[in-house]
């Protein structure tokens, strides 16, 4: 079976078992306005690392996969939001975006720094940790909820 394939739905299985035992949980959307999209990560109770991505942004699927093997390698004190612009046009228009994917670390719903471009793993995770986020190893028998991917379809 096709990695990337597998990686795919078992990262759409996780995220709707997350949704179930987690209410606090983001929710996947479509269309999203500016304000749900703000009243999103002022609910948030952990820090929010939004990637906004396109599926047709090869930089994009790549620091999609990055994320996916963080949020599947580590139990962490973050919340993962992926942000599909083409899905989402009304947000893409309001952050004018010209470069992809754009990480943006939301702590207390405040926007604590900004990145252009993939970032690597290593790299991304030093980052993380300078503002307190927590790399714990995922053990095979803890449930997943523990943080949440989730698309903003």
């Amino acid at each position: 079976m096709n990695l990337k394939l597998f990686i795919s739905v078992f990262l759409l299985l996780s995220v709707n078992y997350v949704i179930a035992q987690n209410p606090g949980a983001f929710e996947e959307a479509q269309n999203m306005t500016v304000h749900q999209f703000s009243k999103r990560i002022k609910k948030a109770k952990n820090p929010v690392l939004v990637c906004f991505e396109t599926e047709s942004n090869l930089a994009s699927i790549q620091q999609k996969n990055i994320l996916n093997e963080i949020y599947e390698q580590y139990q962490l004190n973050l919340d993962i939001q992926l942000c599909d612009l083409e899905r989402n046009p009304k947000l893409a228009a309001y952050f004018n975006l010209d470069s992809l994917p754009v990480l943006i670390l939301y702590v207390d719903a405040y926007p604590l720094w900004l990145i252009f471009g993939k970032v690597e793993k290593e790299e991304l995770m030093k980052c993380l940790e300078i503002y307190g986020i927590k790399f714990k190893e995922r053990n095979r028998h803890e449930p997943e909820h523990a943080s949440a991917v989730i698309n903003a379809r």
